[in-house]
């Protein structure tokens, strides 16, 4: 445990005095993202001591050893993020969840559609629903890069299933409006959710709505003007 703890102090210092630069300064265009490049060895050891470090509690030292690891630009699936979010998920407190994501949006934004969305996923599989709407809303902020159609599909599944059923329609207009159509099973739980508050008008419209829109836009305009009319009376 102590030589993996020293290679990660290693490793961040060695990646932050190459650069001269030191956060919030630094940038994605920094030249530490363009010149180092983790060799398949470092990779498996800084995967080897990430859940080793959160699970002996020392969350702000693995924060640090991801968000620099991060800067280097690996293959999206290189670093095991899954133990970190589920360590920083456990606590309800979101403040050092979001003091990641912000890191990680101001430094290498590229990263962040794909994290905040595990945290998404993480707080509703705790039954977290009010945390989950929060990384929403911030994910959501203009300052913050475009979500995937992933982070927005996870959300409205996720709200539909807490009974959260605005902020579900809120998601899936956010989906349907960049171009991409909720999956049958997401379908279905939204159909079975407006069912369940009497709103069989509205669930027999939707479905007719999306049943002439396809996955590359089209019929997609019908569709959010749909879900306005739907959030706009629900919020009246």
């Amino acid at each position: 445990m102590r030589s993996l703890q020293k290679f990660s102090l290693h490793f961040v210092t060695h990646l932050h005095h190459f650069s001269s630069l030191r956060y919030p300064r630094l940038s994605p265009t920094s030249s530490c993202n363009k010149t180092i490049k983790l060799t398949e060895e470092e990779l498996n050891r800084i995967n080897l001591l990430i859940p080793r470090l959160c699970l002996s509690n020392n969350l702000p030292q693995a924060i640090s050893l991801v968000h620099t690891a991060l800067l280097t630009n690996p293959p999206p699936t290189s670093i095991s993020l899954s133990i970190l979010v589920h360590s920083l998920s456990s606590d309800p407190d979101l403040t050092r969840p979001i003091s990641f994501m912000t890191r990680i949006k101001h430094t290498n934004p590229t990263f962040l559609p794909t994290i905040s969305r595990m945290f998404l996923s993480s707080y509703f599989k705790k039954g977290q629903p009010r945390n989950a709407m929060k990384v929403f809303k911030w994910m959501t902020r203009p300052d913050c890069p475009d979500p995937d159609h992933r982070f927005y599909a996870v959300a409205a599944g996720g709200f539909c299933r807490s009974g959260a059923l605005l902020e579900s329609l809120r998601a899936i207009r956010l989906l349907v409006g960049s171009g991409f159509v909720p999956g049958p099973d997401l379908r279905t739980q939204v159909y079975g959710a407006l069912l369940r508050v009497a709103m069989i008008k509205e669930a027999q419209e939707l479905s007719e709505a999306f049943s002439g829109c396809t996955r590359n836009g089209g019929g997609g305009k019908k569709v959010v003007s749909l879900l306005d009319n739907m959030i706009a009376c629900w919020v009246e």
